[in-house]
């Protein structure tokens, strides 16, 4: 094919052409100064444009003698070619068709797979999740049933006033604290909508919370100097064991009042040791100081208007006041118990902090008795 080439366009510069770069401006300036004399006033076009037309058509027809000649080879060519493309294609077509259908399987066992594992792994969530709160109604009908055998134990509601077990009484206290941290847990909510939990917590823990404290604040409210050990000296060895007993008995009704006080949490945590307040223990000596100094002010006032009463009023007083200054011993003796709801100190800074506090609270009370009692 170059021989033809050369001999249909021997004086047209094919290279110069087809160059990179070949600039259409400096070819027709080139065409313009071959075809016009530098000296010359008037520029002819017409020999330029003829000769670009001539190229026109050499370069056309040499195009068209390529094409003639290559025609059947080009026509091999791409009918090869489109034959090829087409074989590629059906095997595409073919491989496609295949993984569509091993995809299609594929998804069907999977999905079927995914779908029964979903299911297992439900399955097992919900049956971890009831063997949990089995668990935790099991330890809360274990925790009922220990506070029933304290409060039996205790002999409490049996009609033997004063003669309750309140070492037994404090255990049962320890009971109702670990119910409510149970129930103040993370599975307290589900635990708490369980019927038979419902059924303890309202007649066991609630109904024997209640008598506890009862006894705790009767305890409190009938103290008496004849029931501390501070009775004196000259009592005989009976009444030195009671009063020993009934000491005590204060002592476990003061931890009492001290442990089942509100101890609600902070933004879920534990309340500090130091931020507590035991409400019932001061509502109870508040409440015992209060009916001491109202009774010593009656008292006093009913003796001023009969004379003849006057002494025996006046050692009702003392004993009272006697009664407040005992109460205020046995307090300054007590120790705050370690309560499972709070957050407790270091061992090394642990303290009694809640007794002194008590201590001083009761100070406050006994000079306003002691003064009020006084100007009367």
């Amino acid at each position: 094919m170059a021989g033809p080439v050369m001999s249909t366009s021997n004086y047209i510069d094919i290279d110069s052409l087809t160059s990179d770069e070949f600039s259409p401006y400096d070819h027709a300036a080139t065409l313009i100064q071959r075809s016009n004399n530098a000296a010359d006033t008037a520029i002819d076009l017409n020999t330029p444009l003829s000769r670009a037309l001539f190229d026109l058509q050499e370069i056309d027809s040499h195009i068209h003698t390529l094409t003639s000649h290559s025609a059947l080879d080009i026509l091999k060519y791409t009918r090869t070619q489109n034959e090829a493309a087409q074989t590629i294609l059906d095997k595409v077509e073919e491989e496609r068709g295949r993984l569509n259908a091993s995809q299609a399987r594929l998804q069907q066992e999977i999905l079927g797979r995914y779908e029964r594992a979903n299911t297992v792994k439900l399955n097992a969530i919900r049956s971890w999740e009831v063997l949990q709160l089995g668990r935790q109604v099991q330890r809360v009908l274990s925790l009922g049933r220990q506070f029933e055998t304290a409060i039996a134990d205790s002999g409490l509601g049996t009609g033997r006033g004063g003669k309750e077990d309140h070492q037994a009484l404090v255990r049962a206290t320890r009971l109702i604290l670990a119910f409510r941290e149970l129930m103040a847990g993370a599975a307290g909510a589900e635990v708490g909508r369980v019927n038979l939990v419902k059924t303890v917590r309202g007649r066991v823990f609630e109904d024997g919370e209640a008598k506890v404290l009862d006894f705790a604040r009767r305890t409190v409210r009938e103290f008496a100097m004849s029931s501390s050990s501070l009775a004196g000296s000259t009592a005989s060895n009976g009444s030195f064991k009671d009063g020993e007993g009934n000491s005590s008995r204060f002592r476990s009704a003061c931890h009492i009042l001290y442990l089942l006080s509100p101890a609600p949490r902070i933004d879920g945590a534990k309340m500090s040791e130091c931020d507590f307040e035991p409400e019932y223990l001061l509502r109870a000596l508040q409440s015992y100081l209060q009916s001491a100094i109202t009774s010593s002010s009656a008292a006093i006032g009913r003796a001023l208007a009969q004379l003849p009463l006057l002494e025996r009023t006046m050692v009702e007083v003392s004993a009272r006041c006697q009664n407040v200054i005992a109460l205020e011993t046995l307090l300054g003796g007590i120790t705050a118990p370690s309560h499972p709801l709070l957050l407790q100190p270091p061992a090394a800074a642990k303290s009694s902090t809640a007794a002194v506090c008590l201590h001083a609270r009761f100070e406050v009370k006994k000079k306003l008795f002691v003064r009020r009692s006084g100007s009367v």
